[in-house]
């Protein structure tokens, strides 16, 4: 077999060489040929000088002449390993005789090579030796990460170095239905294929793969379909965490939460289920994968229309009672609005949080006992939307004009949804008006819209209508509300403090 001088120099550039050879054209020759390779070559021209260097350098190889003068090279072996019981060892001899053979295997020959000596055997010998370190490398830094608590026993584990599988656990090949890790790269393309394209998943594309954007998310939680061996599609939560000290490690968890079934909430053409949606009990899973994974969640809540959103931590999940920790400005909110709005990367729906049990400020902690999950929410809005302060609106519908009874409950670059004391009769959704609005903020002069728009959304509750109006501004008149809209947030951020 031809060995690719690029593969060796892959698996070589970290480790360390040492050539003990009395023959000082032999050692040279070898020093040239393998020039570039590994990340230093030592040598030495005699045992002596041959455990010295080692004991300072620590080698991962020694190429060794099996007849160096002066003292046993066997002993010199001993004394090495006896030290670093990883070292691998290359012999070199004249000597083909069994004994010879038998004696290099007894001390730890990993590899046996007869003069003289042919560089295509060498660069051989020494692609295994590189090869098999790498291996064992990461199967201890692998036997490392398996113990650490942050994976659950049951959790599929992979290994990568730059991207490339290394290590997986027993469950992971049990679950694919593999006898090793060879099979399947073979299978799914060194893992590119791995994951089900499904609305809201990770997965692979033409411009990029889903470990590439684990490894660009370090601690991020994605959400993923595989196909199991009876050919079942299961929902797992999976996250890369960086090996400590080997930048060029990383390794990845697959948590199963397929009974929590909660695929239909990235659908968003079916409708979620009942069941699913009022399931405290669904919630109080997800949070605990949360929690156990240290992921952070955003809480939202919105005053007078203005976003605030800040992070938070799951600190507690109890059958009836989930504890968060985040700052004061969001538990001053939470507490005004008696709820907040949870959004944490393994979902797309959001969390109603209700009922607050109690707020404590000194350790800036929050209580909720009831959850339920909401397929969308004002956190998905894409243009800003505010509470107007003082304004006048004006609505007109055929020849019937409507001013008194009508207010703006909010308003955004697009639209307005107006509360109305009385409804012209016979208006209906897609219906064309005509709105006149003044919108005043403190020390700067009112801004006039005139325009029309069409009705988008008529609610009727008890005596009273709320209207959603949408319309398209141009020239000065978008101008002016868009000014208007950023020195209104100004305004409530004032007025949120202040309170």
């Amino acid at each position: 077999m031809k060995i690719n001088i690029d593969d060796l120099k892959s698996y070589s550039k970290e480790c360390r060489l040492l050539i003990v050879e009395d023959d000082h054209k032999l050692q040279k020759s070898m020093k040239h040929l393998l020039d570039g390779m590994f990340k230093y070559i030592e040598s030495a021209h005699n045992t002596e000088d041959g455990l010295r260097v080692f004991k300072n350098y620590r080698t991962d190889i020694v190429i060794t002449n099996v007849l160096v003068s002066e003292s046993s090279v066997f002993e010199m072996t001993k004394s090495m390993a006896e030290l670093y019981p990883l070292v691998k060892f290359i012999f070199i001899s004249v000597d083909k005789d069994l004994e010879t053979l038998k004696q290099s295997m007894e001390n730890g020959a990993f590899r046996h090579l007869n003069k003289p000596l042919v560089g295509e055997s060498l660069l051989k010998a020494l692609y295994d030796t590189v090869r098999t370190i790498e291996r064992e490398k990461s199967f201890m830094l692998f036997e490392c990460q398996l113990h650490d608590p942050l994976y659950d026993k049951d959790n599929l584990v992979m290994m990568f170095k730059d991207n490339i599988p290394t290590m997986v656990n027993e469950n992971f090949l049990d679950f694919m239905n593999m006898d090793s890790l060879e099979m399947f790269l073979e299978k799914y393309k060194n893992g590119r294929t791995l994951f089900e394209v499904h609305e809201g998943f990770l997965y692979s594309n033409e411009d990029t793969s889903w470990i590439k954007t684990l490894s660009e998310n370090e601690n991020k939680l994605f959400n993923v379909k595989i196909f199991d061996k009876d050919n079942e599609a299961r929902h797992f939560i999976v996250k890369l965490k960086h090996v400590a000290k080997q930048e060029d490690y990383s390794v990845v968890s697959f948590d199963d939460i397929t009974e929590l079934n909660l695929m239909l909430l990235f659908n968003k053409s079916k409708a979620l289920d009942d069941e699913v949606l009022y399931s405290m009990n669904t919630i109080i899973k997800l949070m605990n994968i949360v929690k156990n994974n240290n992921a952070r969640v955003h809480l939202v809540n919105h005053y007078k229309g203005l976003s605030i959103i800040n992070h938070a931590q799951v600190l507690s999940v109890e059958e009836m009672q989930i504890i968060f920790q985040t700052g004061h400005t969001q538990l001053k909110v939470i507490k005004m609005m008696n709820s907040t709005i949870l959004s944490c990367d393994i979902t797309s729906a959001m969390i109603l949080c209700q009922d607050i049990q109690k707020i404590d400020w000194d350790n800036q902690l929050v209580y909720f006992k009831k959850m339920t999950f909401i397929p969308s929410s004002p956190v998905e809005r894409k243009l800003a939307r505010v509470v107007p302060g003082q304004h006048n609106v004006t609505m007109i519908y055929k020849t019937v004009t409507i001013k008194d009874s009508i207010s703006i409950m909010d308003i955004a670059m697009n639209s307005a949804r107006l509360s109305l004391k009385r409804m012209p009769s016979g208006i209906k959704i897609s219906d064309t008006v005509r709105v006149s609005i003044v919108l005043a903020l403190k020390n700067r002069q009112p801004i006039h819209i005139n325009c029309e728009a069409s009705i988008y959304l008529i609610d009727k509750k008890d005596t009273t209508t709320y209207v959603v109006i949408n319309y398209v501004l141009s020239g000065t008149a978008k101008e002016q509300l868009e000014s208007y809209l950023n020195e209104r947030q100004k305004e409530l951020i004032l007025e949120f403090k202040s309170i």
